[in-house]
């Protein structure tokens, strides 16, 4: 499985990241406008699945707030194109790192990079981009004085100037040494915090921001992306969006893997557990534990997808995009034939389990063996025969 390095829609003076910002026309049409006005609150809160795509809108909301043409954003001024290249003196980032003394400053570069190529990316995508895959992430002390420093500074050459901060979450208690700021922001200043779990951040906070909820993106409106965005064919395009759960990163994701490749091992899988076979069971894990960390994440992924489109098959006996002639919508019938509810939740929730266990470095042979056996029992507690398992 490869994972493919889509960039984002490019002009020659950088990202148009109003591009990005896929089915949530309604919330960005109010936000854009709001901004236009001046009647955008100082502090805001984008909050949406992993993946998804709040931090390309607060990208471009900040491209709003820092034109200065007539229709903002116009895409024309010397504003809009710093702003497209993320170069732009006022507009100001902090994320999370895996060093407790480093500074986001330090790592610009590294950042804008990782963001053109992947602008719908999560932690995990970040943090391979540092070559810091598997470590803690925060964001330390003396990255909350720096935040607090630079939205002490007056604009550049701005009318205002612009702090997002990706992942606040990760800011844990040093969230209470911004409180005052957030609450009290500097004149001529807008913060945006740009979060996958705002239930994660402290209450106080929460309390201080407008909150602004970025919705999933529905398989249709992924898949129609893919196919004009990212060149990909109309069936690949549908199974990679099947498959996203609403997250636009995983749909890009998916795009570089073979569905069926994956399927069938998916099926070899779950008939040795049903079989209950110890040496096909040893020979798929000792398969899975040779792929790279990544591969392994997308694979579990890529079930977790799977499994949810499972249970929701035991409802809508149509799926959106399904013609019948799909293998892996023939794929998910069965299964919804074969498994029962609380077996695909039981199965969902050890797979989000190995899934943890791979971000945390443990040992994939033993996790993935303790995988099948479960799932062997998971399947075992099902009295009738599973004939359509494979």
């Amino acid at each position: 499985m490869v994972t493919p390095k889509i960039n984002a829609p490019q002009q020659a003076s950088g990202t148009d990241w109003q591009e990005l910002l896929v089915g949530q026309d309604d919330l960005w049409a109010g936000l854009r406008d709001a901004a236009a006005a001046g009647t955008l609150p100082h502090l805001i809160l984008l909050a949406g699945l992993p993946g998804n795509v709040q931090l390309p809108m607060a990208v471009a909301l900040a491209q709003v707030l820092l034109c200065s043409g007539g229709h903002k954003p116009c895409g024309g001024c010397n504003h809009c194109r710093l702003v497209q290249k993320l170069v732009h003196p006022d507009l100001h980032f902090s994320f999370p790192l895996a060093k407790s003394k480093e500074l986001c400053v330090n790592h610009y570069a590294k950042w804008r990079s990782v963001l053109q190529k992947t602008p719908f990316m999560d932690l995990p995508d970040w943090f391979a981009g540092l070559g810091e895959e598997g470590t803690q992430a925060n964001i330390a002390v003396a990255e909350v004085q720096s935040i607090l420093e630079r939205l002490l500074l007056r604009p550049f050459n701005a009318a205002c100037k612009v702090m997002l901060i990706w992942l606040p979450e990760y800011l844990g208690k040093e969230s209470n040494r911004l409180l005052k700021i957030f609450e009290e922001a500097p004149q001529h200043t807008f913060i945006l915090l740009v979060t996958s779990n705002p239930d994660a951040l402290l209450s106080t906070v929460r309390s201080r921001a407008q909150l602004f909820r970025v919705k999933a993106v529905s398989p249709e409106t992924i898949a129609t992306y893919l196919q004009t965005h990212a060149g990909a064919e109309q069936d690949a395009a549908w199974q990679a969006a099947l498959l996203a759960d609403g997250k636009l990163q995983n749909a890009l994701n998916l795009l570089g893997t073979r569905s069926t490749d994956m399927m069938d091992r998916l099926r070899q899988l779950f008939i040795a557990a049903y079989q209950y076979n110890p040496l096909e069971i040893s020979e798929w894990v000792e398969w899975f534990s040779k792929l790279h960390r990544e591969d392994q994440k997308q694979f579990i992924q890529w079930m977790l997808g799977l499994l949810s489109f499972v249970l929701r098959r035991k409802y809508a006996p149509v799926l959106a995009g399904d013609d019948g002639g799909n293998a892996l919508h023939q794929y998910i019938g069965k299964l919804a034939v074969s498994l029962n509810t609380r077996q695909a939740e039981v199965i969902s929730d050890a797979a989000n389990d190995c899934l943890d266990g791979i971000q945390q470095n443990a040992n994939v042979r033993l996790l993935m063996t303790d995988f099948s056996i479960a799932l062997s029992r998971t399947l075992k507690r099902k009295h009738e025969q599973l004939t359509n398992i494979n």
